[in-house]
């Protein structure tokens, strides 16, 4: 019992110091990619936010607080509350998900990795957007929201297949140990 909780501390410990290394990442790829829409991010930090999910619901929260706070300290407050509204409404709809999905333990074959990222991806655009229409008092920016929807399925559809491919391989890790 013990060693299982140590292995879940480990294992959030190491998320979270991954999500803001590859938050760290994501800005500085963002900054000067052509290829984004304007204030458009890759979301590399939320594969181990998804991750955490995965290994338990209050995982999820406890990455967003984190990206949320270095948010907070490196881009300022207005980036602090826009990854706040993004997240907590992507987070809340992964805990959903998967909690829902779940059978034995493991995701059932109704919903997969690439499933819930699409449906992530997609809630925290929206979820930002929302945000920014509030804070500049203009509904005006829903229209952009199209373009920010499609590069959003993009991301996710690219963080699902890194899911994919990185779940299984900590599942192993968790099971049978480092050794």
């Amino acid at each position: 019992m013990k060693t299982e909780r140590s292995k879940k501390v480990a294992l959030f410990g190491l998320l979270g110091a991954l999500a803001l290394v590859l938050s760290l990442l994501d800005s500085v790829f963002s900054a000067g990619a052509a290829f984004l829409p304007m204030g458009g991010r890759l979301g590399l930090s939320n594969i181990a936010l998804v991750t955490a999910v995965y290994f338990s619901p209050f995982g999820g929260f406890y990455i967003l607080a984190l990206k949320v706070c270095f948010a907070l300290v490196t881009r300022g407050a207005t980036a602090a509350l826009m990854s706040f509204s993004g997240g907590a409404l992507a987070v809340t709809a992964t805990v959903l998900l998967v909690s829902a999905c779940r059978v034995n333990g493991f995701l059932s074959r109704n919903i997969s990795n690439i499933g819930i990222s699409l449906v992530s991806a997609s809630l925290h655009s929206i979820g930002q957007l929302a945000c920014a229409c509030m804070l500049s008092s203009t509904s005006s920016l829903f229209a952009y929201g199209k373009y920010l929807l499609i590069f959003s399925l993009i991301s996710g559809f690219a963080t699902g297949i890194m899911l994919n491919i990185i779940i299984p391989r900590i599942y192993v890790l968790m099971e049978k140990g480092y050794e």
